[in-house]
Formats: C-alpha cells, sequence, structure tokens
C-alpha cells in the first residue's frame, strides 16, 4: 500500500514546488560517487534544472541498476546528517539522535521510492521532503508524550532492519560524516548568520527554488541568488565535502 507524503504544515519545513531532475549516464554516476565527483560541473538539460550527480544515481537506480540506491545513501547520508545537526533543528534532538534519524530516513525512502517521479523534481529535494514528514512526525510524538509528562527521546530503526529492507550499509556514510572534513564543515556552518543558515540547508541541502527561499528570507529573487552564489563560493574555498549540496 503506498504511502502518501504529505505536505508539511511546520512553516520552517515547508516545501512544494516542480522541477525536473535530469537524465544522466548510471555507470559513470557511480564511478564518480565513489571519490572522483569533487568540480563535477552542473549542466543545463531538457530534463531538469541541472544534471547533477545525485539525480543521475536516482536515475540509475529507477532503472535497476546494481548499487545505485546504496550509491545514493553514501551521498546524501552526510547531508542528512548535517541538516539534522544545524542549529534551526536542535529541537529535532530532543526527539532522536541525528544518525537515527538518517536511518530512519533512508527506510522510508526505500519504502516509498516506487513513488518518486523526476518529472516533479529532484532526489535531493524528495529525500529531503520524507526528512522533514519525519521531523513533523517525531516533533508530535514528543509532544504528545511531553503532554502526558513523560517525554524521552525516540529510538531509531535498527541496522538490521535498514539492511533488511534497502540492502543498504550505513558504514560507509557514517565513517564519511564522522570525518574530519565534514566535522570542520559543520563547526563553520553553525557559525553562520542565521539568513545564510537558511540558503545553505533550502538552497543547498533541500534544492528549493531560490524564488520560495527568497520570500521566506524576505528579499527580492535577485538578491537571494546572489547571496546563495556568494555563499557557495565562500564555502566550496573553504571546503565543501562531496554531496553535501550539489
Amino acid at each position: 500500500m503506498e504511502t502518501r507524503l504529505r505536505e508539511p504544515d511546520f512553516p520552517y519545513l515547508a516545501d512544494d514546488g516542480d522541477v525536473g531532475a535530469a537524465a544522466g549516464v548510471a555507470c559513470a554516476a557511480l564511478q564518480r560517487s565513489r571519490g572522483l565527483s569533487r568540480g563535477l560541473p552542473a549542466t543545463v538539460t531538457p530534463y531538469g534544472r541541472h544534471d547533477s550527480l545525485t539525480c543521475q544515481l536516482a536515475r540509475g537506480a529507477q532503472a535497476g541498476a546494481p548499487g545505485m540506491f546504496d550509491a545514493l545513501y553514501d551521498r546524501l547520508g552526510p547531508s542528512i546528517l548535517i541538516w539534522a545537526r544545524m542549529p534551526r533543528h536542535c529541537h529535532l534532538r530532543s526527539c532522536m539522535e541525528p544518525e537515527d534519524l538518517v536511518q530512519d530516513v533512508w527506510i522510508r525512502a526505500t519504502r516509498n521510492f516506487d513513488a518518486f517521479d523526476p518529472t516533479r523534481g529532484s532526489f535531493r529535494r524528495w529525500i529531503f521532503k520524507i526528512a522533514k514528514n519525519l521531523s513533523i512526525d517525531l516533533l508530535r510524538q514528543f509532544a504528545r508524550a511531553e503532554g502526558r509528562g513523560a517525554p524521552q527521546a525516540l529510538g531509531g530503526s535498527s541496522m538490521r532492519v535498514l539492511a533488511a529492507e534497502s540492502g543498504c550499509d550505513p558504514s560507509t556514510w557514517q565513517q564519511a560524516a564522522r570525518s574530519e572534513e565534514v566535522t570542520a564543515f559543520l563547526v563553520r556552518v553553525s557559525a553562520l548568520p542565521g539568513d545564510e543558515q537558511l540558503l545553505l540547508m533550502h538552497c543547498g541541502m533541500e534544492d528549493l527554488p531560490v524564488a520560495q527561499v527568497a520570500v521566506r528570507l524576505e528579499i527580492s529573487e535577485a538578491a537571494a541568488h546572489k547571496r546563495w552564489q556568494r555563499l557557495r563560493a565562500r564555502l566550496a574555498e573553504q571546503g565543501l565535502p562531496d554531496g553535501i549540496i550539489e
């Protein structure tokens, strides 16, 4: 029975829009996902805004190419983890450990992968929508428990469940997430002004359209675009781990 991903009703978690995902070469994408993708340029295609590595891997996974879904997990796991650890999401850490959140996000993605439609948006946007919906569920469960006077952190699904349902091994992305490069990046992100954290989170990690982000920041679309490009360039100069943004 298909589970429909609903629109969040928390303002800061809202997500909508249609941006087509691009086609790509699956085998080459898998090779690049194993460490050869740094500096891969984004290109405009007839199928979407960019032909990113993540989009290529998602296309390969939909086509049934071996190892593609696992490669997606390796690539995006650290990004979701950093997203969950950002200061703006501190309340989520009262509900569930970020590492457990990533595993539960991927279990939901496995169960709903047939519902992913690349003509309606990128895989990155789709997976972060799952993360945001899960966050809503966690906050509601925690609030109900708090109302009963017994709030406690919620345990995530076990690695055994993840392996059984998706065949993915979390050890690869967890090793990457614990790297000095990712740790240093999270420290830099935590020191960013609030509006720049929002730009990074919404434009870079969640792949939301700049126009939507501009509305949230109450600035023009042109200003949001320029500020995001400047921030992205600055982060890249300081060291931007692979897969954190496209």
